[in-house]
């Protein structure tokens, strides 16, 4: 049992059992009944009397434990994944209600910097009948929402064409976490919904602009304001890496001829290498680009206060912090690696009026030397026109500079002069934190016909 301490979060001061999984609330002695709503805060005690005389109330009894106040006590979480793309072909089959324990992939490992990852492991999920599946990407830059439908065994996706604030931005503000969770249950007001976070949250948890109590009131808040159908996940970089890899497995039509993959956003980049000779075995890897760190070259560019002298010595400064995260990652890798998300648009893509690009194009094969050569270019071209640029785009152009460090730091430190590389598009985290929790409950389901 929880007791408020005024601020939204609960202390525990004893532990009751309400109703095993076995047993149902009518079974439990009337002392255990007592103390619950005695122990309970006022605004649960109504829902606690309606329990005690006997009413179910399933948003109350969690696996066997009973939610007291604002913090879920049994905290058993599963993300889902999300598809991206054009409408896509996968084998799905009637889903009925199941309950699915925790995936592999989703365990922090026993690392002190990831306690606080383990504190916020994915809550457990029954999944019904035709219930649509929104994934909600809170994003560094801004938080939006993925919509999935099944139709006649295909699997397609429509991104939001609205964009929230980011989470990170809406957890220090009371107001705007309101409009956070308002906008949430407008827009999204039925079916599963699943938010996630990735880098820009674990850099904010990392230099304490969040602490893990801010985020377990955001997910009471997320409970009382849309109930038992949304959930929130906080994932590791190597999780990102793997829902990311799982996405690439799907889209591809040949991904074994891939030995890895490399993909980033505006905090982070995931890379991931196939051990030599094991198809099935790959290695992750997660480290900070830097691209959109709050006040770093990029914040400091689109504001005006960033001369080319200091922008340049800023570059240097990042090649020698990346340079010493690197000392982490395999070396001499070859063989063709994908790049997706941001990595992939910078290389691949074509310029806009937001963000520059190589433009090499997509699925064909690019050399490394070509691709240094094309890289240095760039940033040659982005120091000689940062000079004679508006904000705007002194913005544009500190970006192309920051992933274009990243991007050549890479290439010399990591791969070989025999490695090749292909721009992919439709792969993100969602994509693979969605089918990964599709397999998952299709084997349960399989288990239990079998049984």
């Amino acid at each position: 049992i929880f007791r408020s301490n005024g601020r939204g979060v609960g202390r525990p001061i004893s532990m009751v059992p309400i109703a095993g999984p076995s047993q149902n609330f009518a079974q439990v002695t009337s002392s255990d009944r007592a103390t619950a709503l005695r122990c309970a805060p006022i605004a649960n005690r109504g829902k606690l009397a309606a329990l005690a005389r006997g009413l179910p109330d399933a948003g109350l009894v969690a696996s066997g434990v009973l939610l007291a106040g604002p913090v879920l006590l049994s905290r058993h979480r599963v993300a889902r994944r999300s598809q991206v793309g054009q409408r896509q072909r996968i084998p799905l089959r009637p889903l009925t209600k199941v309950r699915i324990e925790p995936l592999p992939w989703q365990i922090a490992k026993a690392d002190p910097k990831d306690a606080v990852l383990d504190m916020l492991a994915p809550a457990q999920l029954v999944v019904t009948d035709a219930e649509p599946i929104t994934v909600v990407d809170c994003g560094s830059g801004s938080t939006r929402a993925i919509f999935f439908k099944e139709d006649g065994g295909q699997l397609s996706w429509e991104k939001s064409s609205w964009r929230g604030d980011p989470l990170a931005s809406a957890l220090q503000d009371e107001l705007r976490l309101e409009g956070f969770l308002c906008l949430l249950a407008e827009r999204v007001p039925k079916g599963r919904l699943l938010l996630g976070a990735t880098a820009g949250m674990r850099h904010a948890l990392e230099t304490g602009v969040l602490s893990a109590s801010q985020l377990e009131f955001f997910e009471a808040r997320l409970q009382n304001r849309l109930g038992e159908r949304a959930s929130f996940t906080m994932l590791s970089g190597e999780q990102e890496g793997r829902a990311e890899w799982e996405a690439m497995q799907h889209q591809l039509a040949h991904p074994q001829k891939y030995a890895g993959m490399l993909s980033g956003g505006g905090m982070s980049c995931q890379l991931v290498a196939r051990r030599k000779g094991l198809q099935d075995e790959s290695m992750f890897f997660s480290f900070p680009n830097e691209v959109l760190t709050p006040g770093g070259i990029v914040d400091r560019a689109a504001a005006g206060s960033l001369a080319l002298s200091e922008a340049v010595k800023s570059l240097t400064d990042l090649e020698a912090r990346l340079l010493k995260q690197f000392t982490t990652l395999p070396t001499g890798l070859s063989g063709c690696f994908s790049l997706a998300e941001w990595v992939g648009f910078y290389v691949g893509g074509d310029s806009t009026a937001r963000d520059l690009a190589l433009g090499l194009g997509y699925d064909q094969p690019i050399g490394r030397r070509h691709l240094i050569e094309a890289v240095d270019q760039q940033i040659t071209f982005a120091k000689l026109n940062y000079a004679a640029t508006d904000a705007k785009e002194a913005r544009r152009l500190a970006v192309s500079l920051v992933y274009g460090t990243v991007l050549r730091t890479l290439l010399h430190k990591v791969f070989s002069e025999e490695a090749s590389f292909s721009c992919i598009r439709n792969v993100n985290w969602a994509a693979g934190h969605y089918l990964m929790c599709r397999k998952a409950i299709l084997e349960t389901n399989h288990q239990a016909d079998q049984n």
